[in-house]
C-alpha cells in the first residue's frame, strides 16, 4: 500500500520495505562539530509517525523561540527547550525521566524566571524534596537543574548541599532460590528472560532486544548490541545499550545453550526476538513465578546481582566480571558489590589464619 498523503507541516513520511513508516526531523546543527542533527522515527502505524513528527516540530519551534529571549524563560520553559535541543543525543529513558521531573517535581522552581533564580531558591527546593525523595533521585533532579542553567544561565555556579549518597541495599538470591525459580519457569515464556538474567547478567532491556541473529551456536556466544526501552510517550523503542560497555559478546554457558537450542527448534526467522515479552511484562510476571517457586520476593534485576556475586565467589577477576555484565569499569563492581567483596575478604582472612596456624603447629612438632 503506498504511503498516505502527508499532512500540512509534516516532513516526508516514507514507507519502508517492511511496511513500516519512517520520517526524519532536522533539529539544527551541533555547535561543536557543525554537523546536522537529524532524528528519525519509524512505526507500523502511519498516524503514530505523524503525531511523533508534529510533536518534534512543536518542540523545535518552541526551543527556537525560547532561545531568542533566554533571560525571560522560566525554569520549566528552559527545561523544555533543553530537552528539545538534546532530543537527538539523549536516550529515550533519559528524556522520559527529564519530562517526568518537569511535570511532577520542583514545583516552586518551575515558574521562576531563570534570570532571577538564586542559589537559595535551589537549595530550598532540594531541602523540600529531601523530605520525600531518595538521595539518588534528588541528585538526578539537581543534575538536570545544573545542566539547564549551565546552558541558559552559565554565570550561576550552583554549590548546593545535597544529601549523602546511600549505599544501595542489594539482595542477592541464593543458589537454592535460583534453582527453584528455574524449575518453575521451565517451558514458560519467562524461561529465556530468567536464564539470560541469572546466567548472563543481562538487563531487561537487553533481553527484549536480543534477536536470534545475535545467537551464535557454533561459537557459543550471545552478542548484545541494542536495548528496548520506553520513551516519554510510553512507546517501546530500540536504542543503543545503556553504556558503551553494554555492547558485548557473552560466552554461552551450557545451561543457556540448552535452553536456547530447545527454543530455537521452532524458530523460522532469525530476525525475530528471543522473547516477545516487553520489559514491563517481564517485571509484572516475575513476582508470580517467585510465588510459584515458593521463594522470597525480589526484583528481576537481582538476578543480575546473583551472577555477579557468583563470579566474585569463584575468584573471577573484576575486569572480566565488568566486561561480562556490561559495566564500564571495575570501579562499578567495587561500588555496587563492595559488601560482597568485604564478605569474601573475611573468608580469605580466615583461610590465611588457618594456613598460618597449621604451619606454626608443624614448626612445634
Amino acid at each position: 500500500m503506498p504511503p498516505k498523503k502527508k499532512k500540512d507541516k509534516l516532513p516526508a513520511i516514507t514507507q519502508l520495505p517492511s511496511g513500516a513508516y519512517r520520517t526524519q526531523i532536522y533539529l539544527g546543527k551541533d555547535p561543536a562539530t557543525g554537523k546536522k542533527i537529524v532524528e528519525s522515527f519509524s512505526d507500523p502505524d502511519y498516524d503514530v509517525v505523524a503525531r511523533w513528527a508534529l510533536d518534534r516540530i512543536r518542540d523545535r519551534e518552541q526551543s527556537a523561540e525560547l532561545h531568542k529571549t533566554p533571560g525571560k524563560m522560566t525554569l520549566g520553559e528552559a527545561i523544555d527547550a533543553y530537552i528539545a535541543s538534546k532530543s537527538a543525543v539523549l536516550s529515550p529513558a533519559t528524556i522520559r525521566e527529564y519530562r517526568g521531573i518537569r511535570r511532577r517535581n520542583l514545583e516552586e522552581l518551575m515558574p521562576l524566571p531563570i534570570n532571577r533564580i538564586t542559589q537559595n531558591d535551589v537549595q530550598a527546593a532540594i531541602n523540600r524534596e529531601a523530605l520525600t525523595l531518595s538521595p539518588k533521585t534528588l541528585r538526578n533532579h539537581h543534575g538536570l537543574i545544573t545542566a539547564v542553567l549551565g546552558v541558559y544561565r552559565p554565570e550561576l555556579q550552583l554549590r548546593t548541599t545535597l544529601p549523602k549518597k546511600v549505599k544501595p541495599d542489594i539482595y542477592v538470591p541464593t543458589d537454592q532460590e535460583i534453582q527453584a525459580l528455574l524449575q518453575k519457569v521451565k517451558d514458560t515464556r519467562m524461561e529465556i528472560p530468567v536464564v539470560l538474567a541469572a546466567c548472563c547478567g543481562m538487563r531487561r532491556s537487553e533481553i527484549c532486544a536480543l534477536k536470534w541473529s545475535n545467537v551464535n551456536f557454533k561459537k557459543n556466544t550471545l552478542t548484545v548490541r541494542t536495548a528496548r526501552v520506553y520513551n516519554d510517550e510510553g512507546q517501546i523503542v530500540e536504542k543503543e545499550t545503556k553504556t558503551t560497555a553494554g555492547k558485548r559478546t557473552i560466552p554461552m554457558m551450557t545451561l543457556v545453550r540448552d535452553v536456547l537450542l530447545r527454543a530455537h527448534n521452532s524458530v523460522e526467522n532469525n530476525d525475530t526476538p528471543l522473547t516477545t515479552m516487553t520489559p514491563n511484562s517481564i517485571t509484572n510476571a516475575f513476582p508470580h513465578r517467585l510465588h510459584a517457586a515458593g521463594v522470597n520476593q525480589f526484583r528481576f534485576h537481582d538476578l543480575r546481582h546473583y551472577v555477579v556475586s557468583l563470579m566474585i565467589f569463584l575468584n573471577i577477576p573484576k575486569k572480566y566480571i565488568a566486561d561480562y555484565v556490561g559495566h564500564e569499569n571495575e570501579k562499578m563492581i567495587d561500588q555496587v558489590y563492595g559488601h560482597i567483596m568485604q564478605d569474601k575478604k573475611a573468608t580469605f582472612t580466615d583461610r590465611l589464619d588457618e594456613y598460618l596456624v597449621s604451619i606454626h603447629k608443624d614448626d612445634q612438632k
